[in-house]
């Protein structure tokens, strides 16, 4: 979401979204490109959370195949197929908009704006086809599998759970403490899995409803794209502050990174200073 900084401090502080403001062709084109990384990194995201549910899945509802098959491996072969499925299902977006000279447009500024590129304008379905598959394959359809996997994931746990409370009444302490922080785990990627349902479901609604009647969008969803997108701010603000409440694990990864990085940057400055002696 740090992509979205850019079209934000333009169209926010800067000047405002109105066609009327003479806005420059280069400034145009940063906001066009900032957008369409928003929208192919923030799908991938959707789906990296659908493959996070569905490894915690295997785990939970299928311990002995889950632990074979969910590797470090195939989690960085996901991570790269997502990506790169990702970015060729976002070329139809890529296509939909293109940066035009208002005055070719009969307009009186003489500025620059995002406008329909030719493919929308001789096609007039292709925008509803663009919203109907967004509305519903990068946003219904991983909603609905994510409260699929999440309510398998909750089954699994509260089994799981009165089974290990029977046998921890007759275990040692060290593993009940193991057994709160698993637990506690689970219950992170479950509130990670399930926030991401209740940012994404309504702009998937809205999106769809959209393809199905101009009026939906010019009444409801342009009004409140706004408020869309701050609730997919909130879903990546919130998503970190979970990890790192819930996780000593994340919490030491995340300063370890730091650790390192200022390491090697202390042995950058030694080692160019004992060159420059």
């Amino acid at each position: 979401m740090l992509a979205y900084l850019v079209y934000a401090s333009y169209f926010y502080i800067y000047t405002q979204p109105d066609i009327n403001r003479n806005h420059s062709q280069v400034w145009m084109y940063i906001n066009m490109v900032s957008y369409h990384l928003v929208i192919t990194f923030h799908n991938m995201a959707v789906w990296f959370t659908v493959s996070l549910a569905m490894f915690q899945y295997m785990i939970m509802c299928h311990n002995v195949t889950g632990h074979r098959m969910c590797c470090l491996h195939r989690a960085i072969l996901t991570i790269t197929i997502i990506a790169i499925a990702t970015i060729i299902v976002c070329i139809p977006n890529y296509l939909a908009s293109r940066v035009v000279k208002l005055t070719d447009f009969g307009f009186n500024s003489s500025g620059y704006y995002v406008y329909n590129s030719d493919l929308v304008l001789k096609h007039s379905f292709y925008i509803v086809f663009i919203f109907w598959f967004y509305g519903v394959f990068m946003k219904l359809v991983p909603c609905v599998m994510l409260s699929f996997l999440s309510a398998m994931v909750i089954l699994a746990m509260y089994k799981a759970s009165k089974q290990r409370l029977r046998l921890l009444e007759q275990t040692r302490s060290p593993d009940r403490d193991v057994n709160h922080l698993y637990n506690r785990t689970s219950w992170m990627l479950v509130f990670v899995v399930l926030f991401t349902v209740i940012t994404e479901m309504p702009n998937g609604i809205l999106a769809m409803l959209r393809g199905l009647n101009d009026i939906v969008y010019q009444e409801v969803y342009d009004n409140l794209g706004v408020v869309m997108d701050l609730i997919m701010l909130l879903n990546s603000v919130v998503n970190f502050v979970i990890y790192c409440s819930m996780s000593q694990q994340f919490r030491d990864t995340f300063k370890n990174i730091f650790a390192v990085k200022a390491r090697c940057g202390k042995v950058y400055t030694v080692r160019k200073s004992d060159r420059t002696s």
